[in-house]
């Protein structure tokens, strides 16, 4: 995630967590909420975020109940598209982290933070899997020889 995004995504995540997730004067999402749209706009629209967690939270009795769901259930609750169990994976996993760091999923916890802490654990919330990481799972590129003395000699029958 970009840094702009991150810096974007906090200023997000803080002004709901200060009104209290409540959804009074206009704001339609609670923190929670603002962070898991978030994450899943690197990978979508945010309309089509909205949309799926929407569908989760109409489908789910809360956030803690998609936390400990299979990947499955949250995927075909989201979306019947091929990429909904990735999206899936990172829902719950955000949650699991949340949940984990925090031992609730309310980012109460925020509150009292710099501006710039905050901004670190909400990095660390969106962070990708390891697996998902762009530099995961690739090997470095083979160092070209500069000679051909250094490169193996063909593998060549000779005549006898």
């Amino acid at each position: 995630m970009s840094t702009d995004r991150v810096e974007a995504l906090t200023r997000r995540v803080l002004r709901a967590v200060r009104r209290g997730n409540s959804r009074s004067r206009g704001h339609r999402h609670g923190a929670l909420k603002e962070l898991l749209l978030g994450v899943l706009e690197e990978k979508t629209s945010r309309r089509h975020a909205l949309v799926m967690l929407n569908r989760l939270e109409r489908t789910f009795v809360d956030w803690n109940e998609v936390r400990i769901s299979s990947l499955y259930e949250i995927a075909h609750t989201m979306d019947g598209s091929a990429r909904a169990l990735q999206w899936a994976e990172r829902v719950r996993e955000v949650l699991r982290r949340v949940f984990d760091t925090t031992n609730d999923l309310t980012l109460e916890t925020l509150a009292g933070l710099s501006h710039d802490k905050a901004k670190k654990m909400i990095r660390e919330f969106a962070a990708l899997p390891d697996h998902e990481r762009e530099d995961a799972g690739r090997r470095p590129a083979p160092k070209r020889a500069d000679s051909s003395a250094e490169r193996p000699a063909p593998n060549r029958k000779e005549k006898g």
